[in-house]
């Protein structure tokens, strides 16, 4: 560079760490497709530890007019005779700010570059993928990059520390699910000293933030505790309505999901749970999700979608009024395939009477695989329902025209559903083709699939234990 340019520290971007990817790579640019640059100004105590490195490295004297308009050079005292400018103070303002992509200032780029940092910064903002506006970043390179940086200042521990915290802030983070049960290490997350952070969750972006209201004041965001390392979940109390569920976060001594049991969750400062508010969120589709993934096998009392079976002993919610059990079976390679089966607590007093549901209630049950014991059920493996929990009282309902019937004949032909027990039946019925026929059993039998759903090989992949959930 001649004298009679300015002088400026610029960002190289190179496809590698290499020396010899200096010469192929390309200067950081701003919105205006101008290069990034710091203005090195003799004057400027902020250049004092870049004019450190650069004399180090060969620059015998600082040349008096670097960085200045032609009028206002002074060329009379060599600023390597002048005394040192020492230190830098901490609050002093750099001279310039990078501009986000499209235009616009980004998250970073809103930050004025202040004093010593601006280096430090400047380096962030080309790890930054300018063409992402989400701003993300590989955590773990970005650090060992802020690591390897050496400046020579007292402010160095700080210097790094709000390097990691916006490293931190920027990272993506692809939450998978929000289901205690079904938690991965990808989903694990550290919020520590953080203000925000921003996650992607079942494909929505969102902001974390912990905001804070004491005493109807206006809300304000804290950074979260240094310890706030952990999951993100969905907290569903099983007599609680979905309005009152909430996401909250569990912290953790590590980013194993079996370490979930013996967490705490994160608390605001007067100790009660951190929480994000499912019933009414600003945003409410990314907790969408959970929500439908939840009611496939919580106990609130509310209507559910069909059930995905994906394995023996997978639980999920029945109403002892549904007229039908709308079932989804899931094979190994993901498909899904629907079997409808007429619901075990429906019966028939005898032939030529309507079909009617003497119970009312509803309960968390699921699939168990059952051996037949007598020649009049079908043969071999098959599919019958055990329950869980009951999770609404057991009210038995008479129709008008069952009226003269007693509850020790309901009993036999339907009996009662019972906490823990199979789902039993006094009447079984086989489908055989497209007849169907009908038998009398004298005591009350397990119910089960019909013989052309335990035939599909899905079914049979079930039974087998080759899907799991």
């Amino acid at each position: 560079m001649s004298e009679d340019e300015p002088w400026q520290v610029r960002l190289r971007l190179t496809d590698s760490d290499s020396v010899q990817s200096f010469e192929s790579g390309s200067d950081l640019l701003l919105s205006d497709h101008t290069p990034w640059h710091l203005p090195l100004q003799t004057d400027a105590k902020y250049c004092a530890a870049l004019w450190k490195l650069l004399m180090r490295d060969g620059v015998s004297e600082k040349p008096t007019h670097v960085g200045l308009p032609r009028s206002k050079r002074n060329t009379q005292t060599p600023i390597s005779e002048q005394e040192d400018v020492g230190e830098i103070p901490a609050n002093r303002k750099g001279p310039s700010s990078c501009g986000g992509p499209n235009g616009r200032k980004g998250p970073i780029s809103r930050r004025r570059l202040r004093d010593h940092n601006s280096l430090l910064l400047a380096i962030l903002d080309g790890l930054v993928d300018r063409g992402d506006k989400s701003y993300s970043l590989d955590e773990d390179d970005s650090l060992m990059e802020i690591e390897a940086i050496e400046i020579p200042t007292k402010r160095q521990s700080i210097m790094r520390a709000r390097m990691r915290n916006l490293i931190k802030q920027y990272t993506k983070r692809n939450i998978q699910t929000l289901i205690p049960l079904r938690l991965r290490s990808s989903d694990y997350m550290d919020l520590g000293e953080l203000t925000r952070a921003e996650a992607q969750i079942h494909g929505f972006k969102t902001f974390i933030k912990y905001t804070w209201s004491r005493n109807g004041h206006l809300p304000r965001s804290l950074p979260f505790p240094e310890n706030a390392r952990g999951f993100l979940y969905l907290h569903a109390p099983l007599d609680e309505l979905i309005a009152t569920w909430q996401i909250r976060f569990r912290i953790t001594d590590s980013d194993s999901p079996g370490s979930f049991n013996s967490g705490v969750d994160l608390l605001w400062p007067d100790g009660t749970p951190w929480f994000i508010d499912v019933g009414t969120p600003k945003d409410p589709r990314w907790a969408l999700p959970a929500i439908q993934e939840r009611l496939q096998y919580t106990d609130v009392d509310q209507p559910a979608p069909d059930p995905l079976i994906q394995s023996l002993g997978q639980p999920f919610r029945v109403d002892f009024q549904q007229k039908q059990l709308k079932l989804r079976f899931v094979g190994p390679d993901g498909r899904a395939q629907y079997f409808p089966q007429r619901s075990p607590f429906r019966v028939q007093r005898t032939t030529g009477y309507p079909f009617y549901n003497p119970y009312t209630g509803s309960a968390m049950v699921c699939f168990e695989r059952y051996s037949a014991r007598t020649s009049v059920l079908r043969t071999g493996e098959t599919l019958v329902l055990r329950i869980l929990k009951i999770l609404t009282p057991v009210v038995t309902l008479m129709p008008a025209h069952t009226r003269e019937l007693s509850m020790r004949e309901l009993a036999r032909q339907l009996p009662i559903p019972e906490e823990g027990a199979l789902v039993m039946v006094q009447n079984g019925e086989s489908d055989l083709g497209t007849r169907k026929v009908r038998y009398h059993i004298l005591e009350p039998v397990p119910w089960s699939v019909s013989e052309r759903t335990v035939e599909h090989p899905v079914v049979q992949a079930i039974l087998d234990g080759q899907t799991s959930y």
